[in-house]
């Protein structure tokens, strides 16, 4: 890699000491001779396509009200072998406002798989105070710089302290024609990283009129922040929410009390407690995210907050196990859901009741949070292509609809502002305003056996927000510390207390006295259209919840499996889960998108092997009836647990390791609360299969990968199995393999794709390999017969000449 920098500066840099070596002007390579920063000068730009960096600067950094600029700035790397970066890559040192900055990117992304991450970096001495910037971060083609991908944001930087984009841009982006653009971002190798740099004037050296001193927080309120930590970021609002419910806070405490071995979750969680009780200077939550990761098996790179509070909850749950807190979790936060199906036509109904431990509700198109619950609990209609299956009367026309049994003290309420688009492929934010009370009452959304002798009032005791977009923001939160305090303001480090106006919404004056700009910045800036999380506690149990230190001894919902959805068939004494089964011979007589119909999928159904299992049934007792229902002996099979991706696909994901399922119950924890059956993935074993069939996990390198075929003449969608690929081998060289499936002449030049959702079936490079291709294990290769050009007139009428637009047909048929 061939480092080009050219940096552009408005102010000279920091004075010279020979005693700070880093504060000399920095030399930056270009050619074959070196140039130093221009001091005191107009800027010489060199771009003949961006005319004046200060003029993008100007149109494409976020500008912030009030508030004096300090230095604007520019800094170009030149990357001339993108394929040479490492893992983590930082620029040269540039200096803007008299700080020092560098650029930081991912190539491979920084846990974002298919992502480019770029961040920048502040690296001043750790007794520099926090410094405000506003920026603009661009990687743009090196020869025509105008073709571009930029994001902006702003952020205060602490010292160390980096900000940016962890999804800059998708790793497909940077190398295809953008719309609008006449070539790549990426191009031979070659791309220029950007930063554009605006700094504002802060307590450094202000002019005597503009002083301002910010006094630590704690000194303000009694109560410090988190630390802005890459690491934790949405995680610290959690954290802080969970620390403001007192009973929690009390048995996390306890935890040190007991014999059993420390957990790495409980003690993260018990030090971080004991800072924010005792410690004057915010700490950092980034070693509970390392807890939480080394502790589960299940954290995927895209984690969301619903998905980290369920993980943080399971591991206290073990830890507290055999104490006198072990059933605080489920006390606190477990409710019970029970959703009813009646048959419109036919007497028959079914209702299945689950846990829950939040309520996670759809905010499209409505304004309230009483408009989202009432949405959530409304009647749905199973007709048309959707029916209801039932055991007895085959398919028929049936409403659902749910209502909750209990709902438990503490009930987390889940917005969910981040939405996957089918149709572009990308999870895009809600923006949409979202009223919410400060007593919400739940009686109407309770079943009709639901226990009534105490009211189902709640009252709000958090929010939690986020500010920006899917590419950038900040997290902050509102809690009311205790039962009869006001609310505070929590934006990493900095404490502030707001009015109650304030956290409804209702105003944009802020109770403070405080001068940081960050508080400010809220009673400038309509943040609070961004809540993401609401935290409601139950009016009556108030006192016991927020006003005891000791263990909390609450009733439990009716007594239920933990992160286990539980199928009720009329007798809640013997509680049952369905699975269902898929293997080759269902996927051949299936025709539609994925591997089976499901939830997220509805359409033809492969007729799936359907199983009803008591929650305590073993391991081994399941496997003899599964494999009895298969027709096969369990020396012949392997089962395979089936994930919903963030694409709301069902694909194959693990095999299933035996040694950890004792019971039915186990196949449950795997795919967590918020499913309400479980779907397997039964490979039959074959002459052909290789000599690590049974090895689990697969060895590296190794990618299973399902086949189909697809004929336009028939037409027909055929499934093929599956085959394992050496994912550093170029696809062509299974080609043969897809010609022998599919019953081909052997040389049969073929069009490859791959089923990525209904209306995305991309074509992909035979000449590429499966990891450049992106191609993991559960992923579905589409193939058909190349149609020379002229060859498609011989295609029926009403006939798709092409795989994309027969899935797009099936798409549209079935309202996906």
């Amino acid at each position: 890699m061939d480092d080009d920098r050219v940096i552009f500066n408005r102010s000279p840099p920091p004075p010279y000491s020979e005693a700070d070596p880093a504060t000399q002007p920095p030399q930056y390579i270009t050619g074959d001779h070196s140039i130093s920063m221009i001091q005191n000068q107009s800027p010489q730009f060199t771009n003949p396509t961006i005319a004046d960096d200060a003029e993008f600067i100007r149109t494409s950094v976020p500008l912030l009200a009030g508030r004096a600029i300090s230095d604007t700035g520019a800094f170009h790397w030149n990357i001339d072998s993108w394929q040479a970066l490492l893992k983590r890559n930082t620029s040269a040192t540039f200096y803007v406002g008299g700080r020092r900055w560098k650029l930081l990117v991912y190539p491979h992304g920084n846990n974002a798989p298919g992502q480019v991450s770029l961040y920048l970096c502040h690296t001043p001495t750790s007794t520099a105070p926090p410094v405000h910037a506003s920026f603009a971060l661009a990687i743009s083609n090196s020869k025509m710089p105008a073709v571009m991908s930029v994001n902006s944001t702003s952020h205060v930087f602490a010292p160390e302290d980096d900000w940016g984009f962890t999804r800059f841009i998708s790793r497909k982006d940077l190398r295809v024609r953008l719309p609008g653009y006449s070539r790549p971002v990426l191009q031979n190798g070659r791309a220029r990283i950007s930063a554009y740099v605006r700094v504002y004037r802060s307590g450094e050296s202000p002019e005597p009129e503009d002083q301002v001193v910010s006094e630590p927080t704690h000194l303000h309120t009694g109560h410090i922040g988190l630390v802005a930590d890459p690491a934790s970021l949405y995680l610290n609002s959690v954290v802080l929410s969970l620390y403001h419910i007192p009973q929690f806070r009390h048995a996390i405490a306890r935890i040190a009390d007991s014999g059993a071995a420390r957990m790495a979750v409980g003690t993260a969680m018990q030090d971080l407690f004991h800072s924010l009780t005792l410690q004057d200077s915010p700490p950092s939550a980034a070693a509970l995210v390392a807890a939480i990761h080394d502790q589960s098996d299940e954290t995927p790179a895209t984690s969301t907050i619903q998905h980290y509070m369920r993980l943080l909850c399971e591991c206290l749950a073990r830890r507290m196990a055999d104490t006198p807190d072990e059933s605080l979790i489920d006390c606190l936060f477990m409710g019970t859901e029970r959703t009813t199906t009646e048959c419109l036509n036919v007497s028959y109904a079914n209702s299945r009741s689950e846990p829950i431990y939040d309520l996670a509700l759809n905010i499209t198109n409505v304004s309230t949070l009483q408009q989202a619950i009432e949405r959530y609990c409304a009647p749905e209609t199973l007709d048309g292509s959707n029916k209801y299956r039932t055991s007895e009367f085959g398919y028929q026309d049936a409403v659902r609809f749910s209502r909750f049994e209990s709902l438990p003290p503490v009930l987390h309420v889940h917005l969910n502002r981040f939405e996957y688009d089918l149709d572009t492929g990308e999870l895009d934010k809600n923006q949409n305003w979202i009223q919410y009370p400060e007593s919400l009452d739940m009686a109407e959304f309770m079943a009709y056996d639901a226990d009534q002798s105490m009211s189902w009032q709640y009252t709000l005791h958090g929010v939690l927000l986020h500010h920006g977009d899917m590419l950038s923001g900040r997290y902050f939160c509102l809690m009311r510390s205790d039962i009869s305090d006001g609310w505070l303001c929590y934006e990493d480090d900095l404490v502030y207390p707001v009015s109650p106006d304030f956290v409804l919404d209702t105003t944009n004056d802020i109770s403070s006295e405080l001068t940081d700009p960050r508080a400010l910045d809220h009673q400038q800036a309509g943040r609070f259209d961004n809540a993401y999380a609401l935290v409601y506690i139950r009016t009556c149990m108030l006192p016991q919840v927020c006003g005891s230190d000791q263990p909390l001894t609450l009733p439990l919902p009716r007594r239920t499996l933990r992160a286990a959805s539980i199928l009720s068939q009329g007798s809640i004494h013997m509680p049952t889960l369905t699975i269902y089964i898929i293997d080759n011979k269902q996927g051949v007589r299936y025709p539609g998108f994925d591997l089976c119909s499901h939830p997220n999928i509805p359409g033809a159904s492969a007729s799936l092997i359907e199983l009803t299992f008591s929650l305590t049934t073993s391991s081994s007792d399941f496997i003899l009836q599964a494999c009895s229902a298969l027709g096969r002996l369990p020396t012949e099979v392997r089962f395979w647990h089936m994930a919903t991706r963030v694409n709301k696909t069902l694909r194959c994901d693990s095999p299933i390791d035996w040694q950890n399922i004792s019971a039915v119950r186990d196949l449950m924890k795997i795919q967590g609360s918020a499913y309400s059956s479980v779907y397997l993935y039964c490979e039959l074993r074959q002459l052909s299969d290789p000599v690590y069939f049974f090895k689990n996990p697969v060895p590296p390198n190794t990618t299973m990968v399902h086949l189909k075929f697809y004929d336009p003449v028939m037409p027909s969608l055929v499934a093929l199995g599956h085959i394992y690929v050496n994912a550093k081998l170029p696809i062509r060289t299974v080609l043969p393999i897809l010609c022998a499936r599919a019953q081909l002449p052997k040389k049969s030049r073929l069009w490859v794709f791959e089923e990525i959702r209904p209306r995305m079936i991309e074509r992909l490079d035979v000449n590429l390999t499966f990891d450049q291709a992106e191609l993991a294990t559960g992923d579905i290769v589409c193939f058909q017969a190349e149609l020379p050009h002229g060859e498609e007139q011989g295609v029926p009428f009403g006939h798709h000449a092409r795989l994309p637009d027969f899935f797009a047909h099936l798409a549209e048929r079935q309202g996906l």
